[in-house]
């Protein structure tokens, strides 16, 4: 719709620029009747080149938008905390020993896994 009534705009403009130039026919030279004529054509092409710019400047600005709600987000707490750290005897490296490990899947049905025993060692996945 919007190119429609700019189109509509654009003829209407010619169609001034046109009806003036009949009018003033003695005052203009014909080279100064037809570079208007050119001007008043070319101002449906400049209003839809505007219309579609002006559409693209919006998405660009969304994403700035978006952009400066990042920058205004709190950052996050510090990865380690001295008051939360753990004492200096707590073990450095540390290992998980399963003994006799049963697991199931649900409380009615048998064991999936009986009796497993084994070690996981430091660094190790």
């Amino acid at each position: 719709w919007l190119a429609l009534r700019l189109e509509i705009c654009g003829h209407v403009i010619s169609m001034f620029a046109a009806m003036l130039c009949i009018l003033e026919r003695e005052k203009l030279s014909p080279g100064m009747v037809g570079l208007s004529i050119s001007y008043a054509l070319q101002v449906t092409q400049t209003l839809n080149w505007l219309v579609r710019m002006s559409s693209e400047l919006e998405n660009n600005i969304i994403s700035v938008e978006r952009i400066k709600e990042y920058t205004d987000v709190p950052t996050e707490a510090t990865a380690i905390v001295e008051i939360c750290r753990p004492n200096r005897y707590w073990p450095q490296f540390g290992a998980i020993v399963f003994y006799n490990l049963c697991l199931r899947y649900r409380c009615d049905l048998d064991f999936a896994l009986k009796d497993i025993s084994f070690n996981v060692e430091p660094s190790e996945k």
